[in-house]
């Protein structure tokens, strides 16, 4: 029994209580075949598509009345909201100024910004991690400083690959001191297969521009205060002394 419009039009399963537009047999509560669903919420930004459920309702609509940004959300918590002017998306942010912007909780402040992984939070099945204070972690999802590596594989590490020659800098961000310096390790500085480690001449100086302090040249000779050393260890004259030994 039932109730139907035109056989397939409306119709009415009574032995379901399910209802089909434009399908005569409806599986679900509501079953809308061979067309789309429009919902007009008369120009207001509450409901334009509003499903319920106890104690959490999902929610489609624009973020401003005549915005041309939506958001779907969730009245239990969290939202993600698409920008299609610009093409950004927000996660838990109704204004995403990058191409995905990712807002930390402030009900969850433990809960990660972003994480690949397996669907448990297992160190050795995490491949990347940013924890809500914007520490990074590869192969960890607790990491403890602004950027962990941790691999359980063995002789496993960082790569650093350049055609040129790789550099890796640490920079000291000190205003105050006027002895504070910047360091660089570099290779391939002065000849191919050579490895280098230089220290900026000024607080705000690039390193690489400064002075070498150690140079390891493809045979092996160690340099101090010398790029070309001609021997195992070559010690550079700075006018100071080149060796000091004391008790």
């Amino acid at each position: 029994g039932g109730f139907a419009v035109e056989t397939s039009g409306l119709v009415y399963d009574y032995s379901t209580n399910n209802v089909g537009i434009g399908t005569a047999s409806p599986s679900q509560k509501l079953h809308v075949a061979g067309g789309t669903v429009y919902v007009d919420s008369g120009g207001g930004t509450t409901r334009s598509l509003w499903l319920e459920h106890t104690g959490s309702n999902f929610i489609v609509r624009p973020v401003s009345s005549g915005g041309a940004s939506t958001i779907i959300e969730n009245t239990g918590g969290g939202a993600l909201v698409i920008n299609p002017s610009y093409g950004n998306v927000g996660i838990a942010t109704t204004s995403p100024w990058a191409q995905l912007s990712i807002a930390g909780s402030s009900t969850a402040p433990t809960t990660p910004l972003f994480s690949v992984s397996s669907s448990t939070p297992t160190g050795t099945t995490t491949v990347f991690h940013i924890t809500s204070q914007g520490n990074v972690g590869i192969g960890t999802s607790s990491p403890t400083n602004a950027f962990v590596v941790q691999s359980y594989t063995s002789e496993q590490g960082i790569t650093i690959k350049n055609n040129q020659g790789s550099r890796l800098n640490f920079y000291t961000d000190d205003s105050a001191s006027a002895s504070s310096r910047n360091w660089a390790i570099r290779t391939d500085a002065v000849a191919f297969g050579d490895f280098n480690i230089y220290q900026s001449n000024t607080k705000a100086g690039d390193a690489f521009a400064g002075t070498a302090r150690l140079t390891i040249n493809p045979s092996g000779n160690v340099g101090i205060g010398t790029t070309t050393p001609g021997t195992l260890l070559s010690l550079g004259n700075t006018g100071n002394d080149t060796i000091n030994i004391s008790a």
